[in-house]
């Protein structure tokens, strides 16, 4: 093997482990938009369902938007990152 192939093959697992560990540590989902039947955006929130700092369900449904957003982000960064480490370890192979 020679010195570049084994640059690229070393790159090519640090992308594979760093896609793995965001993926271990994102969750596979993220919560529910839903908050009851009938509630319309701009109707207070009831007191058990306040969290989030959300007074409104209008509001609670925003912050659950960003988090799932925040999530499929998380999920597609460590997709790309194990695409890129095949992709360098087959490199390495191929070369």
């Amino acid at each position: 093997m020679t010195p570049e192939e084994k640059i690229l093959n070393t790159i090519g697992l640090i992308f594979g482990i760093l896609g793995g560990i965001v993926w271990i540590f994102s969750p596979q989902s993220g919560p529910s938009e839903d908050v009851s039947i009938g509630f319309t955006d701009s109707q207070p929130l009831p007191k058990e369902e306040q969290w989030l700092g959300c007074n409104t369900v209008g509001e609670y449904r925003q912050k659950i938007r960003k988090i799932n957003a925040r999530i499929t982000c998380r999920l597609r960064l460590a997709l790309i990152l194990i695409i890129l480490a095949f992709v360098f370890q087959l490199l390495a192979v191929w070369k």
